[in-house]
């Protein structure tokens, strides 16, 4: 597929060639004089330092900050999105600190960045919105769980939607697929909507920043073209999405009042796979969970190999994390009509009752 495939990518200056141990290790030694301060001030420094994980990820970030291109506001945003991450909401609408995972360390890196620039994690401007707990779709779904309370199993995919279009698919076995264009579509909401045939990447620079400090709020917009690196699709395919379990986030995200619960996985990648090759032969076909990138990376660096891994085909920004999306994409054979934008496709499947099932709220 790789005629259907291509990279944009620019080289980036570079303020030296590299960095040895000893100048890591001073800019690590200034910074950590830097956050002495608000490490025994701040309430959130206070609260983060007791866990056993912080410290790691301080250090890592102090002597090696990324974050120094983004704005102010795209860092705020980047706190949030992160610390929103680090939460699970439970089947009761309660939510919990999530188990540490990566995306913990790049919340506390982005907390480290904020502090360099002489601002709180607890700003105003760092709080995320919690209010899609207690939503009246997520509320309604809350009950409808309790009604139903039903043993899946540990793996099971669910469609979010209208009743109306999920009855009909139960009923008939009848699916529509979109084509990634149509993500793009600005009457969706912010959850749905993205742009599915490119991924904007944003070079670390970890040398430039490290040297000059943050230059998110400095640089012109051509100059800021120098570290943003499109890697794009150059052909328009087909995504079906759905989620790798019951998630009651969700209900809101996809404006849902019900959802389809597919518990025999394998069985129905197959039977829509093959519903999919009578209509498209010859398309590359994939379906697997999403992986979920984050968008500031050491692009330089990256092999060819490693750029490839950021297509959108089957990776997403990690602000959509929460979704645990499962999808299924289709590629055409060839580039040829590249411009060309594809209509919605329609596919029948039979014997969704055997291992589905209907829940409305």
């Amino acid at each position: 597929m790789t005629n259907a495939v291509a990279t944009t990518i620019w080289p980036m200056p570079r303020v030296r060639d590299a960095y040895d141990d000893a100048f890591e290790e001073g800019v690590g030694n200034w910074n950590f004089l830097r956050l002495a301060g608000p490490m025994n001030s701040d309430p959130f420094w206070v609260a983060t330092t007791a866990l056993p994980e912080t410290k790691p990820a301080v250090t890592a970030y102090a002597r090696a900050p990324y974050l120094g291109l983004l704005t102010t506001d795209q860092l705020f945003e980047r706190f949030r999105i992160l610390g929103a991450a680090t939460m699970a909401m439970d089947d009761d609408g309660f939510l919990s600190p999530a188990p540490w995972d990566m995306w913990h360390d790049k919340w506390i890196h982005a907390a480290v960045e904020l502090t360099f620039r002489d601002l709180s994690p607890i700003d105003e401007r760092a709080r995320p919105d919690w209010s899609f707990a207690r939503t009246p779709r997520v509320l309604r779904a809350m009950a409808a769980l309790k009604r139903r309370r039903l043993e899946w199993g540990p793996h099971v995919l669910v469609k979010y939607g209208e009743p109306r279009f999920l009855r009909q698919a139960l009923d008939e076995g009848r699916f529509r697929i979109a084509p990634a264009s149509y993500y793009s579509d600005p009457t969706l909401n912010p959850a749905q909507r993205d742009d599915e045939q490119s991924r904007q990447l944003i070079d670390a620079a970890t040398e430039l920043t490290s040297t000059l400090g943050p230059l998110g709020d400095t640089i012109t917009s051509s100059e800021r073209g120098l570290y943003t690196h499109p890697v794009q699709v150059v052909v328009d395919y087909y995504i079906f999405c759905v989620a790798g379990g019951w998630y009651l986030r969700l209900f809101d995200d996809f404006d849902a009042d019900a959802c389809l619960v597919i518990t025999d996985p394998q069985r129905f990648a197959r039977e829509l796979s093959e519903a999919v090759r009578r209509t498209l032969p010859g398309w590359h076909c994939a379906f697997e969970s999403v992986r979920y990138i984050d968008p500031v990376q050491p692009v330089t660096s990256l092999s060819d190999e490693e750029r490839r891994s950021f297509m959108p085909f089957l990776c997403k920004d990690f602000r959509y994390w929460y979704q645990h999306e499962v999808r299924a994409a289709w590629l055409p054979p060839t580039a040829k009509g590249a411009d060309a934008k594809l209509d919605y496709l329609y596919v029948t499947l039979e014997s969704l009752v055997d291992y589905c099932e209907l829940i409305e709220t």
